[in-house]
């Protein structure tokens, strides 16, 4: 599925100590709740703009991953604009609109945590994020990757 194109799953990803565990995820969800309610910066959303438009022309290289693309957006029913007005489009995006993306898009609350480290030493510090918890060997079946029927 093309990024953005349809509400999803959003990840944050991090590695970390054992014991830094519960810091880690209290600054990444502080993080969220500052970007619900104050948005991104000028210079934040430059900084992001920049990254996105470097990010793109390496995934257009070679003749296959241009043809994937092609494919990909043909099969959505995306035109060709997607393409060729990537920069005007990423350039036009202004605080206030990347506010309200992040508002709907990437919800603040009922977050979902998987966590993958040592239970013991982890689920003591972040029993504060959990109703319910599932604690799974990784080497258990049906782990990963999800069985297939």
């Amino acid at each position: 599925m093309i990024r953005g194109r349809r509400r999803g799953r959003l990840g944050i990803f991090s590695f970390t100590k054992n014991e830094t565990t519960a810091p880690a995820i209290d600054l990444a969800v502080q993080v969220l709740q500052k970007l619900h309610k104050q948005g991104v910066t000028e210079e934040q959303l430059k900084s992001a703009k920049s990254y996105i438009k470097g990010q793109f022309p390496p995934n257009i290289e070679t003749s296959k991953q241009l043809a994937h693309i092609i494919a990909t957006y043909e099969f959505y029913g995306l035109s060709d604009d997607e393409i060729n007005q990537l920069e005007a489009r990423v350039d036009a995006v202004t605080p206030e609109m990347a506010k309200a993306v992040i508002q709907k898009h990437f919800p603040a609350e009922n977050l979902v945590f998987v966590l993958i480290g040592k239970a013991s030493a982890i689920a003591p510090s972040v029993e504060k994020y959990a109703e319910k918890r599932d604690a799974r060997e990784i080497a258990a079946p049906g782990f990963w990757p999800p069985e297939k029927p």
